[in-house]
């Protein structure tokens, strides 16, 4: 990977509005008696339905600290402006 190279986060279904969003937040997982679970994603606008501001903020800080493109580049990777987006819904709805 060259330093131009940005990894990209893949679309995803958010389970709360059912939209396609590009800015995908991990709010939760489903584990399967028999074949793999699967992993729910919420978009930034939704996320605060299922996580609170706190673990936002939680997710966002352990992911600037072992993130090296938010590292290299000294701002936002994709990622990160997912989890800043979704604390700032969070915080508004009072969670």
């Amino acid at each position: 990977m060259t330093a131009e190279a940005v990894p990209t986060v893949a679309r995803r279904m958010c389970v709360d509005c059912k939209e396609m969003t590009d800015w995908p937040v991990i709010v939760g997982g489903v584990e399967q008696n028999s074949g793999p679970g699967w992993i729910a994603y919420a978009c930034p606008a939704c996320a605060h339905h299922y996580r609170t501001a706190d673990d936002l903020g939680a997710a966002l800080v352990t992911h600037a600290v072992h993130c090296k493109v938010c590292a290299a580049a000294g701002a936002d990777c994709a990622t990160a402006e997912a989890l800043r987006e979704a604390h700032g819904a969070a915080a508004e709805a009072g969670r």
